[in-house]
């Protein structure tokens, strides 16, 4: 799979699998990505696809995906519990495990509880990591990928440092960092070695905290938000075009990495009581 593969299924991770595609993955059956690509877009355009409205690059990533011959064998969404949203595919030999970013409070979305973890989980860890491990548990051998945007990138890096297989890898797309103890020595090893976080230049949460995976830049869409999905530029072959890194992305990573070496431990107490208090109620 190229970069930019990995990257529409981190669009698809965004997606809740319709109800008719839940229950065939619950007989143990398999939906072809270029299936639920298909429906997307007719569900879209009929103005019944249910949490979610497609943008023009959304629509745009889905009609490239009617061409994958990847398929969907399984699928989790925990939003009525911690939020943990994920796909499972199998594509060329090969398991994409496609975990899904932040998601605001909605009729299908039952909390905020992706944006308070991700603020939070630097001084409390991530309400999500058991579910995580969970997911990576199942899939202790064999060519594993574990990829992701945003937050869905930081579960992706979480999930080859808590992975036992030794084959395991992770592609993240503008993924949060790490707090500086949150990691042990071996999974910052890991990390290094088997993880990459592609970054769009100036992405702000791409230069958040320690980043032990290996950063790799990207060029920005012109008048594209960085941060956003469309905003990578890919070639030809599905390769990103790299860049250099911008000032004010290496000023955010400076910055925050300092900031939470300078917090006192009354300070990460008050911050952590604050954060348990607020992932128990959000």
């Amino acid at each position: 799979m190229t970069v930019k593969d990995y990257l529409l299924l981190c669009w698809m991770a965004y997606l809740d699998l319709p109800p008719l595609y839940m229950a065939l993955i619950q007989r143990g059956g398999r939906i072809p990505v270029a299936a639920l690509a298909d429906s997307a877009l007719r569900m879209d355009e009929a103005g019944v696809l249910g949490c979610v409205k497609l943008n023009a690059a959304a629509r745009a990533a889905a009609r490239e995906m009617l061409d994958s011959e990847a398929v969907i064998t399984g699928y989790i969404n925990e939003n009525d519990g911690d939020g943990f949203a994920a796909y499972i595919i199998e594509a060329g030999g090969e398991t994409v495990i496609a975990m899904r970013g932040s998601e605001t409070r909605s009729e299908c979305v039952a909390s905020n509880v992706d944006w308070v973890d991700n603020v939070c989980e630097p001084f409390v860890g991530s309400v999500q990591l058991a579910s995580i491990k969970r997911l990576a548990d199942r899939f202790p051998e064999g060519s594993v990928t574990f990829t992701g945007h945003s937050k869905g990138g930081h579960n992706a890096l979480a999930a080859l440092a808590v992975s036992e297989n030794p084959e395991a890898r992770a592609v993240a797309f503008n993924g949060q960092g790490f707090g500086a103890d949150a990691l042990t020595a071996a999974q910052r090893a890991r990390l290094h070695e088997r993880g990459v976080n592609y970054v769009v230049a100036d992405d702000v949460v791409g230069a958040l905290l320690m980043q032990p995976a290996r950063r790799v830049f990207v060029r920005q869409a012109e008048g594209v938000q960085a941060h956003m999905p469309e905003a990578y530029v890919f070639d030809e072959s599905g390769a990103p075009l790299t860049a250099r890194r911008t000032l004010k992305s290496r000023a955010v990573e400076a910055v925050t990495r300092l900031v939470e070496k300078r917090l006192g431990d009354g300070a990460r107490g008050s911050i952590g009581r604050v954060c348990r208090a607020a992932l128990g109620k959000s």
